[in-house]
């Protein structure tokens, strides 16, 4: 082997390159910004393998995790956790309520309570229907 030749170890496919030949590329400022924009889009570690299926029409495949959609659908389900919760007090509370005088009373804060979490259901409905709009437009900017 001559002391020339480089291997190169690719991080997706651990798999060894013997590298024979380097080139290099001439961008104009324009092609440049478009360039570093693309690997942003794409968020690109490595350029040259990037480059490389580029050129060789390789597919690319390219997954983007987006932590603010990870943390809101974490966060809708423990509101939902905590809204089944609700619901078994609300069968404990009738159950207890059904035993006790104090039914009417009981049944009207749960009246309440009720209509005070299904206006916060809407509201939830609609921030998500808004968030899903939003994720949508990101997609449909990746995609293009």
């Amino acid at each position: 082997m001559n002391t020339n030749d480089k291997k190169m170890v690719s991080r997706q496919s651990k798999t060894t390159r013997k590298i024979v030949k380097t080139l290099s590329i001439y961008l104009t400022e324009s092609e440049s910004e478009q360039f570093e924009k693309v690997i942003e889009k794409y968020q690109v570690r490595n350029k040259s393998n990037f480059v490389i299926s580029r050129i060789l029409n390789n597919q690319i495949k390219s997954v983007i995790i987006d932590p603010i959609a990870i943390e809101y659908h974490s966060r809708l389900t423990q509101l939902i956790n905590h809204f089944k919760a609700i619901a078994v007090n609300y069968n404990t509370l009738v159950q207890k309520s059904q035993e006790q005088d104090k039914k009417l009373e009981v049944y009207q804060q749960l009246f309440k309570e009720t209509i005070d979490l299904s206006k916060l259901c809407k509201d939830i409905i609609t921030l998500t229907l808004d968030f899903e709009k939003i994720v949508i437009d990101k997609q449909k900017e990746y995609d293009s």
